[in-house]
């Protein structure tokens, strides 16, 4: 792929993006661009995206920033089944660890909600992961609407989403009676938040079962 990508050879490089896509079908759209932004091949192949400077593309700017790979925000996708979707770029170095190009592709929201919900949790607690401004990328807690949300303004989300972690106590604000605890931790290098709730009753009745 290295020496595909070194020597631009379109046939070969267009290959590794076949097969890429077809041993993950969750991946949209890869494609690879010179260090400069501009796209030199990518499947299916658009020849109209080819050659075009896309320096002002959040992921050219989150991977440039300091050559390291970038996850964006979640976002709509303009085609197909307009999923929600997050770009994922990497940089790609040559054998020197120079670098000679950005292959990105979009990863789909769906495939992480499928993730989610098949985590082995017995807890009765609800999973939620969002992105680093606050948008909920999949959750068990709430449907998939193939629209970006947020997660609710909570006091913790804000230190979430600055890669804070901790454990709180929240009322509903519809019946103060009712109390949950979250827990947050941040998901290590890529600036998303996972939140793990629990309402009170579930966590007390958890601890007597485990006494007894």
């Amino acid at each position: 792929f290295v020496d595909a990508v070194k020597r631009r050879d379109f046939e070969e490089t267009l290959k590794h993006l076949v097969d890429l896509v077809n041993n993950n079908p969750e991946m949209d759209w890869p494609f690879l661009s010179n260090p400069d932004s501009t796209v030199w091949v990518n499947y299916p192949v658009d020849r109209q995206v080819l050659n075009k400077d896309l320096s002002h593309r959040d992921w050219y700017k989150g991977v440039s920033r300091e050559w390291k790979p970038y996850i964006s925000s979640v976002y709509k996708l303009i085609v197909g089944e307009q999923d929600l979707a997050v770009a994922v770029s990497v940089p790609v170095f040559d054998e020197e660890g120079k670098a000679i190009g950005i292959l990105s592709t979009a990863q789909s929201a769906v495939f992480l909600q499928k993730t989610i919900g098949e985590v082995g949790f017995n807890l009765d607690a609800n999973i939620t992961l969002i992105d680093q401004e606050g948008h909920i990328i999949c959750s068990s807690r709430f449907p998939y609407t193939k629209l970006v949300i947020d997660y609710p303004p909570l006091g913790f989300v804000e230190k979430a989403m600055k890669g804070g972690k901790g454990d709180v106590e929240v009322r509903d604000a519809s019946d103060q009676n009712r109390v949950k605890y979250a827990s947050f931790a941040p998901v290590e290098g890529i600036g998303w938040s996972v939140i793990v709730e629990k309402a009170k009753s579930e966590v007390f009745r958890s601890e007597i079962s485990y006494l007894a």
